[in-house]
């Protein structure tokens, strides 16, 4: 599917770009001014606290939907198929086209990452009803090869898998490959690179991304980072985390990306 144009999100195309923290003091500590902290502070914890507890809940119930979906989405076109109201909201709300909506409505997805990822699940649940978030406050990219074998020990590794990693730290050549190598040549990654303008590894962490993309075929990079850099409203104060704003145009740039692979 390709996006429209001169949409609201101002995207005229989509290519291929080859394009929290440890302690919960860390994971705010990034805001411009410790005056602006409190309030946003407190939205944000809440948020990512909720966000975490649904994940968890929610993740059997998905994974038990994952199969059936994957042989829907393999099977089905979508041109007779009309939209529910619900649906329609959803569209609207991302900018999405039909048949981008309803490809992304069975695709079984694998979220994995850190706050970042934690904070926008529940939008990304709104578009990918089959996602299976394995995201926590505090993740670095090291300590993702083990988690990635336990989702797949209990199959809960899906074709598509979209990672969130690199908020809290630089990330080596070969830690990222571990993680690469870790998901499999057979799998889809879709990597999103970091948007933390806070801290002095964000230039490194993207670079490392765009390049892996140039070593692995199988992953995809979606260019976050480019897309939000001027846009500090779509943000937290700590302009690291989305807001509900930035949450919607991260939810929609992931849509465009994964429904784009997949037509």
């Amino acid at each position: 599917a390709c996006a429209q144009r001169n949409s609201r999100y101002g995207w005229r195309r989509w290519p291929a770009v080859p394009a929290g923290l440890i302690t919960v003091i860390a994971l705010y500590g990034a805001a411009s001014s410790p005056t602006h902290l409190a309030a946003s502070q407190t939205t944000l914890q809440d948020h990512i606290q909720r966000n975490q507890k649904t994940a968890t809940k929610d993740n059997q119930t998905v994974l038990s939907k994952q199969k059936k979906a994957q042989k829907k989405v393999a099977a089905s076109k979508y041109q007779n198929v009309k939209l529910t109201n619900k649906q329609q909201t959803v569209a609207k709300t991302y900018d999405l086209t039909k048949q981008q909506l309803l490809t992304a409505k069975d695709m079984p997805v694998t979220a994995i990452g850190d706050s970042v990822m934690v904070d926008v699940s529940t939008d990304l649940r709104q578009v990918f009803p089959n996602t299976y978030v394995m995201a926590k406050v505090g993740r670095q990219v090291w300590q993702a090869p083990s988690e990635i074998h336990g989702l797949e020990a209990k199959g809960a590794l899906s074709h598509n898998v979209l990672i969130n990693l690199g908020t809290n730290g630089p990330m080596t050549t070969q830690q990222i490959n571990n993680v690469i190598q870790a998901i499999g040549p057979k799998r889809h990654i879709y990597w999103v690179t970091t948007h933390v303008p806070t801290r002095n590894w964000e230039t490194q962490t993207n670079t490392t991304i765009n390049q892996a993309s140039k070593r692995f075929s199988n992953v995809t990079v979606i260019d976050w980072h480019g897309l939000s850099a001027d846009h500090k409203t779509w943000f937290y104060k700590d302009n690291v985390h989305p807001n509900p704003t930035g949450n919607k145009y991260f939810t929609a740039l992931v849509a465009k990306y994964l429904t784009q692979q997949s037509s």
